[in-house]
Order: structure tokens, then sequence, then C-alpha cells
């Protein structure tokens, strides 16, 4: 036991002092070893109740993120009690925004919490979804995950014919330039506009961002073809099917593409 706390002690002073961080002590046992050295400590309750989050032991996480209210509230004590109402399930997602909003009146600022009722929100099919996400987006502009979850809840909302969806996905685009998934997304979003000068803009761009990606082909090739210039898309289309191998081949899955497919 002795040598149980010591090892508590030893890591928790560790962290303290910067020696060590949370993602290199990443360990139930640790944790568990530093609680019962320093049981006083929220920081260590904190991380335990991710923890346990994490591997979806939730009494266990509910426990630790009480322990560690008894010692300080804070947000993120807050919006680890309002993650674990929320995967406990639909009669905890009142519960669940209650733990929320007290992080919020802690920290105003906190991203998470604020997530988690943009989640919430989505789980339950609630018009507020919108609004939660982009006040998240608002927090934390590099929040990739805000960004990828509300354009999937303007999709499942049949929304995506709407300006909203459309800004969203070129703020994507411009916030990760990088990632050509933002360039699909707005692609998507246009061909549902029938906005095909607009997807040839977007594909064009995103073809010379990134050359090694064939995908673009296959698109720029369609746009072209349904904006009436058959004998572009069908080169193009062609350079497409001569790089890639039968079982990787990309095609939209547009019914306003369909007619210019080779399948």
């Amino acid at each position: 036991m002795r040598l149980v706390c010591c090892v508590g002690i030893l890591c928790f002073g560790m962290l303290s002092y910067g020696y060590l961080d949370a993602q290199k002590v990443d360990s139930l046992a640790v944790y568990e070893s530093m609680v019962a050295a320093t049981p006083k400590e929220g920081t260590a309750w904190t991380r335990l109740g991710e923890l346990y989050l994490r591997a979806k032991q939730l009494g266990d996480a509910k426990r630790a993120f009480e322990k560690a209210l008894g010692v300080q509230k804070t947000a993120g004590v807050y919006t680890g009690l309002g993650d674990v109402s929320a995967a406990q399930g639909k009669g905890s997602n009142q519960r669940a925004f209650l733990n929320y909003r007290l992080a919020l009146g802690e920290d105003p600022m906190y991203r998470d919490a604020q997530i988690g009722i943009a989640r919430v929100h989505a789980k339950m099919g609630n018009e507020d979804s919108e609004v939660a996400y982009l006040k998240a987006i608002k927090l934390d502009p590099t929040f990739k995950p805000a960004y990828q979850e509300l354009i999937l809840w303007y999709k499942d909302a049949q929304l995506v014919q709407s300006d909203a969806l459309i800004q969203l996905c070129e703020r994507y685009v411009a916030q990760f330039p990088d990632d050509a998934t933002g360039y699909l997304h707005l692609t998507e979003a246009q061909v549902e506009r029938y906005a095909y000068d607009a997807v040839l803009k977007v594909v064009t761009n995103a073809r010379e961002r990134f050359p090694e990606d064939v995908r673009w082909l296959a698109l720029e090739a369609q746009a072209h073809a349904v904006r009436g210039d058959a004998v572009r898309g069908g080169a193009l289309f062609e350079q497409y099917l001569q790089q890639v191998a039968d079982s990787e081949r990309f095609y939209s899955t547009s019914d306003n593409y369909s007619e210019y497919l080779i399948a």
C-alpha cells in the first residue's frame, strides 16, 4: 500500500512540475494510485473520471467527477458529469444539459461544454442543434469535429440546399485548406443546388491543391459533362479511369451526375 501511495505522489508531483503530462501517464491504474495518495487533488479525480468515461465505466466516471466536484467546481468537472449523463441515454439528457450549462457558468468560453450541448440536441433531433454547434465553432474556430458534425446534421435534417450549409462548408475549407474532406462537402452541397459553375470552381481549386488525389479528375469530368462540355468531360474521365483500379474508382452518388458515369 505504501508503495502504491509513493507512486501516486511521485506521479502527481511530476505532473505538477511538468515532467510528465496526462498523455504520458494515461492509465487508470496510475490515476487510481494518485487519488488514493492525494484524495484532495481535484485535477487527478477529474482525469480519472475522463479515463473511466473513455472506458465506458459510467458509474465509476460519475463517482470520480463527483469527488472532483467536492474539491473544486470547474468547467471541466461539470462537463465530465454532463458527458456521463449524455452517455447514459435518453432519460439523462436534461441532466446533461444542466451540467453543461453549469460548466459554461464557470467558464463561458469552455468549448467542450458547448459542444456537449450541441451533441445532445443533435441526438434528440432538436432544431437547436444548429445554433449550439455554431456557438461551439465561434468559441473555437479550429475545432474540426464541430464543422463535421453540423454538416452531417444539415444533411440528416434534409437541409442540403440551404445557404447555411454552403456557408459552413466554405468556412470549413477556409479554416482547413489542407483537408480534402471540406472540398468534398462543399462540392456535394453545390451539386444539390444544381450550381455546376460553383462545383467546377471548387473542384478545379481542389485539383490544384491535391494533385495526387485522382477523385477530383472524376468530379471535374462530371461537372464539365453536366455543363454541356462532353468532350472535355470525357477526356478528363478517361484520365481518371487510366489512373485507378476498378476497386478504387470514385463516383459521385448524385442522381444529377449518374447519366455521365461509367459503371
